[in-house]
């Protein structure tokens, strides 16, 4: 462990930057009455399924069968395809049986009841009667009657109530998620998932994908009743990360007390090749009593976590090139600037590296930052102030200093308003890409002298295609950067990185710009790629003005729209 918070952490599991950048007409039966249940159909996978045609709200609503596998996969959906309740039956000499309550806030209508097993599904059509009056001393609670299953009530954001071991779909279509309960082992909140509720989760999630276009995320979300925990470890079973490969999920998002880690495919993929046996994914809470005097200094009170995740051949170091959003807890105090909150990864020997993207998002209170790997990050403060910054670019530039992006001239000035050359944006953005510029080889144009502060900055643009020179051989580092070149080195970058901008404005185009026939044909797809993502709008007038210089101020608003996007 790391060896200045090492007495911090007591318990072992298991078996064994750069700076950052700124800114979903049939009949009533009599009150009471369910009609009979309809004939088993035989199928030729052994699947059976037994439901009642109709149920009323508040009556009990039995589901039966019999199939060959081990666990069957009940399910009840409206009209919409959105999963109201979840169960996974165990098998009994080849029958299984479950039961729940017909909840009020199902609403009368049509539904569709289904099994799934061993890889088939069978379906029954359900209709929902009217409520019928209940018995003052009997009230309709709407709690299910099955084993881990519970309906999912419309318009909320969990289903209602929260069950350990329950899985289901949000109604808002996002995630698939499992409710996974904690319990204390020598002050660590300890849970874990068993390969058989991996398995049904996954399971659902494939069921779900298959009757949605939408790429929903599957979650492990740990019970809130390790709120008080300092530390907290999720198990999961051996061959999740097999699991997990082969499903096509897109995220998989584990929910603790301590903070919430967002995978990308990548990441999902790297544990394939990484991982041995059963894995912890672990998030500590780190006292800053036990932090270095700089570290104590930058963080203050403000949280500090350890993560990792641990396997039997040791830890995942790589994420393949991978990205995990991490969103932390935290409010900002009284007098702290959003924009100047940075989080930190704090090295073994207390060094601090700011993280080059990060925000706070005040309507959720979550702090959220991507990595490219797990280590100790903590959540600090640096505001820089610049006299002559004021008005619309304040909050971008802001940002940027505060990560140590930019810098001003002088005390405290940053003029806002004055030009970049073409050497000094790329310097920016090699400080945010956190890429080596230790490149051998030749330097691929004669006005770029190795001595040159930029030289190999301008190497790197020029080995990763983000900037070519102006001609065969010549750069021109002096030159001061035109709002067309700016966006397509940007864009350029997004690509480098293989991030993927966000698409608000679907409809926008470059027949918004009534100077559009000026735009360089090379910089038009980027142009109209960073206007659709909402980043640029052009001058008042409706104008781009492509081979007008760019301003400080202007490149701080890019950049700045870029790195918190990522994080958000």
């Amino acid at each position: 462990m790391r060896n200045w918070v090492a007495a911090l952490v007591m318990v072992t599991f298991g078996a064994a930057c750069l700076p950052p950048a700124a800114h979903s007409s049939t009949l009533l039966p009599e009150a009471g009455a369910v009609s009979a249940p309809l004939q088993a159909v035989s199928q030729a996978s052994t699947l059976t399924l037994e439901a009642p045609a109709q149920a009323a709200a508040g009556k009990e609503l039995v589901f039966s069968g019999g199939s060959h596998s081990s666990d069957v996969i009940l399910t009840v959906r409206n009209t919409a395809g959105e999963i109201l309740y979840f169960d996974t039956v165990k098998t009994s000499s080849n029958q299984y049986r479950s039961a729940i309550t017909v909840p009020s806030a199902w609403a009368s209508g049509s539904y569709e009841v289904s099994a799934a097993s061993g890889g088939s599904r069978v379906t029954r059509p359900l209709t929902i009667l009217a409520s019928s009056p209940q018995h003052p001393n009997n009230p309709d609670t709407g709690s299910p009657g099955g084993s881990t299953g519970s309906p999912v009530q419309p318009g909320s954001p969990f289903p209602s109530p929260i069950l350990p071991g329950q899985t289901g779909v949000s109604p808002d279509g996002a995630k698939v998620f499992l409710q996974v309960p904690g319990s204390q082992v020598s002050g660590v909140t300890k849970a874990v998932v068993s390969g058989d509720q991996m398995k049904s989760l996954i399971e659902l999630w494939k069921q779900d994908a298959g009757s949605s276009s939408k790429k929903r995320m599957l979650e492990l979300q740990l019970s809130a009743g390790a709120a008080s925990a300092n530390r907290v470890s999720l198990e999961l079973p051996e061959g999740t990360a097999a699991l997990l490969s082969g499903s096509g999920i897109p995220h998989l998002s584990i929910t603790t007390p301590l903070a919430q880690l967002s995978m990308d495919t990548k990441v999902i993929q790297a544990f394939q090749t990484q991982v041995r046996g059963a894995m912890q994914i672990e998030v500590s809470k780190i006292e800053t009593a036990a932090m270095p005097v700089l570290v104590k200094t930058v963080t203050g009170n403000r949280p500090v976590l350890d993560l990792s995740i641990r396997h039997e051949g040791g830890t995942v170091a790589d994420f393949g090139g991978g990205t995990v959003k991490v969103s932390i807890p935290y409010s900002a105090a009284a007098g702290e600037a959003r924009d100047a909150l940075v989080v930190y990864h704090i090295a073994e020997n207390g060094t601090l590296t700011a993280v080059p993207n990060g925000w706070l998002d005040s309507t959720n209170g979550m702090y959220t930052f991507a990595v490219k790997h797990f280590s100790i990050y903590g959540i600090g403060y640096n505001k820089q102030e610049f006299r002559d910054v004021s008005g619309w670019s304040q909050s971008y530039v802001t940002y940027l200093a505060a990560r140590g992006l930019v810098q001003g001239y002088g005390a405290d000035r940053f003029q806002p308003g004055s030009s970049m050359t073409r050497a000094e944006f790329l310097s920016v953005l090699a400080r945010m890409s956190g890429d080596s510029l230790s490149i051998a080889g030749e330097q691929p144009f004669k006005d770029v002298n190795a001595s040159h502060w930029y030289a190999d900055i301008i190497h790197w643009a020029s080995r990763e295609g983000i900037a070519l020179g102006k001609g065969p051989d010549t750069f021109k580092p002096h030159d001061l950067i035109t709002r067309e070149e700016l966006v397509v080195m940007l864009g350029r970058y997004v690509r480098h990185i293989e991030y993927e901008l966000p698409v608000p404005d679907a409809e926008g185009s470059l027949e918004s710009f009534r100077d559009r026939s000026a735009i360089s044909a090379w910089a038009q797809a980027d142009v109209e790629q960073l206007q659709r993502a909402g980043m640029i709008q052009g001058t008042p007038g409706a104008l781009f003005q492509p081979k007008a210089a760019a301003s400080r101020e202007e490149a701080a608003k890019l950049l700045a729209l870029l790195l918190q996007g990522m994080s958000k």
